[in-house]
Parts: C-alpha cells; sequence; structure tokens
C-alpha cells in the first residue's frame, strides 16, 4: 500500500518499491497476487498559493485533490515509471521499473497479457482525452510514442523503453505481437 497507493515521501516509497520487488521477484504466488491486486492512486497538484510555492524543507507544496479512480496495481506502476502522476522523483520511478521488471521475471504469462495490451484506445470514442481509457501497454505506448513531448522529463522515454524491453525480453510471442501493433500517424 505505502508502495503504490499512499502519498509517503518519495524515499519512502521508494524503499517500499524497492522491497516490493524483491517480494515478487521469481516468486509465481506473489506475482499473480500483486496482478490481482487493486489501488487508488491519490491525486496531487502544485498549491497555487504562491507565497507557498516551497515549505520549510525545500520541497514543493502539494495539496491533494480527489484520488483518481481505482486500477490495477501493474498499471499503477507504469505510471509511476514514465511519470503519469507528474509527482514522483526519480528515485522513485527507477524504483517503480525495478519492481515491474520484477514482476516480469520468469513470468512469460504477464509478458503475453502485457504484450496484448500495446494498442491505443479507438480512435472513434467519445470521451474526452483525459476519459479514455487505458490499458498498461497504451500507457507505455503513449510514453515512447510521445517522446518529442518529453523534453522537460528525457525519464519518460527512458523508463518507458526499459519496461518495454521487459515486456519482449525472452519471450518470443510478445516480440510478435510486439512487431504487429500498427502505429498511425
Amino acid at each position: 500500500e505505502i508502495a503504490l497507493s499512499s502519498n509517503a515521501p518519495s524515499l519512502v516509497k521508494a524503499h517500499s518499491l524497492y522491497a516490493l520487488a524483491d517480494l515478487i521477484r521469481g516468486n509465481n504466488k506473489n506475482q499473480e497476487f500483486l496482478e490481482r491486486t487493486v489501488v487508488t492512486i491519490p491525486s496531487y497538484r502544485t498549491s497555487s498559493n504562491s507565497s507557498d510555492q516551497l515549505t520549510g524543507n525545500g520541497r514543493t507544496s502539494l495539496e491533494q485533490i480527489p484520488a483518481l479512480p481505482p486500477r490495477p496495481s501493474i498499471m499503477a506502476l507504469i505510471a509511476v515509471a514514465v511519470g503519469a502522476e507528474h509527482v514522483e522523483s526519480y528515485t522513485t520511478r527507477a524504483a517503480a521499473t525495478y519492481a515491474f521488471e520484477s514482476y516480469i521475471y520468469n513470468n512469460s504469462n504477464a509478458q503475453l497479457v502485457l504484450a496484448s495490451t500495446l494498442t491505443p484506445p479507438p480512435d472513434d470514442n467519445l470521451n474526452p482525452a483525459s476519459a479514455k481509457p487505458q490499458s498498461a501497454g497504451s500507457l507505455l505506448l503513449s510514453a515512447l510514442l510521445e517522446w518529442e513531448d518529453s523534453e522537460a522529463d528525457p525519464y519518460v522515454v527512458w523508463f518507458a523503453s526499459v519496461i518495454f524491453s521487459h515486456i519482449l525480453m525472452n519471450n518470443e510471442r510478445s516480440k510478435e505481437m510486439a512487431r504487429a501493433i500498427s502505429i498511425d500517424g
């Protein structure tokens, strides 16, 4: 819970993610438990009060806004790693990436499931962009395909590439699925 669905300080979250990674690496039961887990992610925004820009400890002041809808823990890991919430530190994002790598380790079924989600939502979806349904794979693809927009945060593409490579690693069927992806534009 601390690793994926808390507003704990970045260092605490990073250590929690590394502990989670060590618990699931190569352990099928723990990997299956993680993939069945759904988490609620707290959501934040930078305080609009200009006198409150920095707290006494040098961090930007954040105020909590309503939580995002619950989502699978694997999607939450990817979102943290690629910085989808824009509040996590580099250390936390690296820890989330390692936790994802540990989830995929010796887990070819998970690789196949994730490879099968590497498609963007259909263009004819009438929901606004912020409400379009997203899979773990489509979140990852968005991070990779929008590389030109990541100038302010080049780690988006780096972490997305690392995650993508682990989905494909030593799994021919996942590689076939990835080769079949059609990217419009």
